[in-house]
């Protein structure tokens, strides 16, 4: 659920 990849949030976290 990686809506705004230009904001690090715990989402991106877990996507990575």
């Amino acid at each position: 659920m990686d809506l705004r990849p230009e904001l690090p949030t715990a989402s991106s976290a877990s996507q990575v």
